[in-house]
């Protein structure tokens, strides 16, 4: 019951998360144009902007909020117009600079494997203590769901994201040309790029690759902890209580792995709420998460019902 409790936590924080973005959107989504057009068209306040937003649904440059710069040397922005859009150019705390790298690689595919990381390590100070590093057994499941993880990172790079853009490309009529932020834009860009309804990809990499993975794979190592074994406990046993190097393995890893994954929630919801807030319209929100569904609901049922009792058999070893 416990394994479903936690996956039901990580659903309803999730969700909440995403709704305080949403009421704090204030139908304001903003896309970066490009800085150096920004800068010779003289729009913004400043000439040193760094970056450089527009507000896809303003009317006009004169609108409030409709044009934002972000300055380098300060976290604040100035606009040409209007109330300032507060914590657009905010930079996330120090301790969590990771946030502004969960969407770059190699974070966004490292991430997600840092359990898997931490059982090397421990791995390698066994072997070089000449201790036990668990079964056979155990490190075939493991290489398993390695694997498994990685063809879901691969799922979500080049169907959930890529493949589904080019649907919605093909679905989605233009926006056309006439827009007043259109000699603004990155070259790359299609004409008057953010008018056009889409999903929320960096949803769907939050909620599909970056969260579920290390939730499935921590959960299972307390199901199953890799750092106990019964070579370790008789040793322990019969040694007594001089031998404490189990008992602090007992600590410390399952304090790193808990931690990791609290400071990857935080920070990802850190991004998920800007990206709500900022980004993306509410719909485009939901569709994301709606879409990173297609892996964690598949994760939650292997590993927390008996509907996928084989799989996680294969994968993890046990049955409920």
């Amino acid at each position: 019951p416990w394994l479903k409790g936690a996956w039901m936590f990580h659903f309803t924080i999730s969700i909440l998360i995403i709704i305080a973005g949403c009421l704090d959107n204030q139908d304001r989504k903003y896309i970066p144009v490009d800085v150096k057009a920004l800068n010779e068209a003289n729009l913004a306040n400043s000439n040193n902007c760094s970056k450089g937003f527009v507000n896809v649904f303003a009317s006009s440059m004169d609108d409030p909020g409709a044009l934002v710069c972000c300055t380098a040397d300060s976290t604040t922005s100035s606009l040409y117009s209007g109330t300032a859009a507060d914590g657009i150019c905010d930079r996330p705390p120090l301790l969590f600079f990771l946030t502004r790298r969960l969407a770059r690689f190699p974070e966004a595919w490292l991430l997600p494997l840092f359990p898997f990381f931490i059982r090397l390590i421990h791995q390698s100070i066994q072997r070089l203590s000449f201790a036990p590093t668990g079964s056979m057994a155990q490190h075939r499941l493991a290489r398993r769901r390695l694997y498994l993880y990685i063809t879901l990172i691969q799922i979500r790079g080049w169907i959930l994201y890529l493949l589904f853009d080019k649907i919605e490309e093909y679905i989605v009529a233009s926006a056309g040309t006439n827009c007043w932020y259109e000699n603004l834009l990155h070259q790359s860009y299609s004409s008057c790029q953010g008018q056009v309804s889409d999903f929320s990809d960096h949803i769907v990499l939050y909620f599909a690759q970056i969260l579920p993975i290390p939730l499935t794979e921590i959960l299972h190592c307390i199901v199953e902890p890799f750092w106990k074994s019964k070579t370790n406990s008789n040793s322990s046993s019969s040694t007594g209580p001089s031998n404490s190097s189990p008992f602090r393995m007992a600590v410390a890893i399952p304090l790193m792995l808990l931690s990791g994954l609290l400071y990857l929630y935080i920070a990802t919801f850190i991004g998920t709420y800007k990206t709500a807030t900022y980004f993306h319209t509410p719909p485009e929100i939901i569709n994301g998460y709606l879409i990173s569904l297609l892996i964690q609901v598949p994760l939650f049922l292997m590993q927390c019902t008996t509907w996928m009792e084989s799989t996680r058999e294969y994968f993890f070893g046990y049955a409920l």
